[in-house]
Formats: structure tokens, C-alpha cells, sequence
């Protein structure tokens, strides 16, 4: 609510909140900025205080000075005023209404409310949100990859005569293929079981409750997040690939990436993974598990097919 309006009819100071529409963990580990807009409708320029707080605990106080010209707007950005306290212990997705004062002269000029969801510790907004956030999710030093690295080199034994995961050190893209098709027959090996149909409309677990190889079941996201830490725990360069309904993991057979973190760019991975080129591998991740497929090699051929037909919408670098 602004204090008095000027000649015009406008108030005389104006709010403008830019929050994050989810907000988790994760944000702590990126201190996510947020940004606020301040226009100064009056005739004369306006020394403020801006202040950001809640209720709930879920931000830490935060105060900042702000000059803004007559007839004119500044934007500001504030990081780490989430509270990691607050975040890590949170265990339900829920509204939080975060408030934006504006002070000056000693009086409140103008507020501004606006909701924030708030996610649980281990969950991604999925593909209405930041794609990005999702790399925060593959922990390569989880103990459960060392179980993976470990059978996936008695497989490499096999093919290769050589157990060593050197990643991409005096590999050639057909050793590299042959690294990350050890680490899929390993996670194959181990039975997992689907827990649930895949949905990425609406924010969803990244990480299972459970060490995934104790319980033997996971979600399509959580056993492809698993499966990306594993060929980073192996020195690899790994890649997500997410739509609505659909899970792809992915690999650099060269040390490269993308240019961006995220790529919408479904017919650049297409030239990629084209026979002749071979710069991006990539598998179903349904074909992980236990009940989807026999073969304890990844069909690229089954993923080539879903990315022709739409399935996957975001490839996601983890970097």
C-alpha cells in the first residue's frame, strides 16, 4: 500500500517483487538472487530503505539502502535471504507470502506481498520451473556409485581387459561409450524396481528417501539422477534429458559440453548422438530398470526414437 499519490493519481512509490516462484535447498547452495523493482513516481528523487521479511522464518532479515531518481525505477538484487536453517528442515511444499516495504523519512510508503512455494529438501520443481537446478540433485560421491564404479569395472574387465575408469584420459569416444555402457549394466545388475509412473508436469523427488541400491526402487527421475552421478563419480560428463513423461541420461564421448547449462535444442542432440558425428551417447532411463528391458546394454536406438517423437523437452550439462 503506497502513502499518498502524487499529481497524477499513481503512488507515489511503486513495488514490483520478482521472487523465484519455487523455492528449495538448492537455492542456498546457488544463493539465488531475488529482485525488486522500486519506481519513484514523484517529482523528486527519494532515499529509501527496502525491507524483505516473513512470518514463517523461511527468509532472514534483510534491510538495504535505495536511491531512486525522480520519475524513475532502479531494480534490486538480493542474495542469501533464504534461510538454510529453514529449508533444510522443511518437509512439505507449501505458500509462503514474502513482504517487500519500502521506508522513507521514518514512514512506510509501499508494500508489496507475494507467495513463494516452498519445496521440500530433496525435490525439483519440475518443468515449470529451473531445469538447471536439476544438475544440484547428482551427488557423485554418494556411496552407492562406488557399488556401481566397482561391479561396472569387472564388466569393463570383460569387454576391455582393463577395469580402470579413467574418463576421458587416453579414451577414445568408443572406450568412453563402453565406460558408460559398464556403468549401465551395473545399475541394470541391481534390479531396480519403477516406484511410480513419470510426471515432471509438477514438482517432484529427485532423490530417493532411501539408498536406491538397499531399497531396489526408485522413481524414472531419481534412478536417471543416480545414474548421471554415477558416470561423474567415473570422471565422465554426464547429461539429463527431461520432458513430461520421459527420462534420458547422456554422456560426453569427448571432454565437451554445451554452451549453455540447459539446451532446448532437440535437433542439435539429434546431430550429436547420429552415427558419423558420436559426440553425445544417450539411453532411456526407463531402460534401467529391472522389468523394462533384458538387454544389459543401453539401446541408444530406444532413446533416438522418443527424442524424434517429442518426448524430451530440456538437456541438461552436469558441470
Amino acid at each position: 500500500m503506497a502513502i499518498g499519490k502524487n499529481k497524477n493519481g499513481k503512488e507515489r512509490i511503486a513495488l514490483t517483487p520478482g521472487f523465484p516462484k519455487y523455492v528449495g535447498y538448492i537455492d542456498c547452495a546457488l544463493s539465488t538472487p531475488v529482485s525488486v523493482r522500486v519506481k519513484n513516481n514523484m517529482g523528486e528523487s527519494a532515499e529509501l530503505k527496502i525491507s524483505i521479511f516473513d512470518e514463517s522464518g523461511l527468509t532472514v532479515p534483510y534491510e538495504a539502502p535505495c536511491s531512486v531518481p525522480y520519475e524513475s525505477s532502479v531494480e534490486l538484487s538480493a542474495s542469501g535471504i533464504f534461510s538454510p536453517l529453514f529449508l533444510a528442515e522443511n518437509s512439505e511444499s507449501r505458500q509462503i507470502p514474502v513482504t517487500v516495504v519500502a521506508a522513507g523519512e521514518g514512514k512506510e510508503l509501499c508494500r508489496a506481498t507475494e507467495a513463494v512455494t516452498v519445496l521440500p529438501y530433496d525435490v525439483w520443481e519440475g518443468m515449470e520451473g529451473n531445469a538447471e537446478r536439476l544438475a544440484c540433485f547428482v551427488r557423485p560421491r554418494l556411496s552407492d556409485c562406488s557399488r556401481v564404479l566397482e561391479e561396472a569395472g569387472k564388466k569393463l574387465k570383460k569387454w576391455l581387459n582393463d577395469t580402470e575408469l579413467f574418463g576421458y584420459v587416453g579414451s577414445d569416444k568408443n572406450t568412453v561409450r563402453q565406460i558408460a555402457a559398464a556403468v549401465f549394466a551395473a545399475i541394470k545388475s541391481f534390479s531396480v524396481e519403477k516406484a511410480e509412473e513419470t510426471d515432471l508436469s509438477l514438482p517432484v523427488a529427485a532423490a530417493a528417501a532411501e539408498p536406491i541400491l538397499g531399497s531396489r526402487r526408485a522413481s524414472e527421475l531419481q534412478l536417471a539422477v543416480f545414474a548421471a552421478a554415477c558416470l561423474e563419480a567415473a570422471h565422465l560428463h554426464p547429461v539429463l534429458a527431461v520432458g513430461k513423461g520421459a527420462v534420458g541420461v547422456g554422456v560426453w564421448l569427448y571432454d565437451s559440453c554445451f554452451l549453455d547449462t540447459v539446451t532446448d535444442d532437440c535437433d542439435i542432440v539429434g546431430k550429436y548422438i547420429a552415427e558419423g558425428i558420436n559426440n553425445l551417447s544417450f539411453f532411456d532411463a526407463d531402460d534401467l530398470f529391472s522389468l523394462k528391458s533384458v538387454a544389459f546394454t543401453p539401446s541408444e536406438a530406444h532413446f533416438a526414437q522418443k527424442l524424434k517423437a517429442g518426448y524430451y523437452e530440456y538437456f541438461v550439462d552436469i558441470r
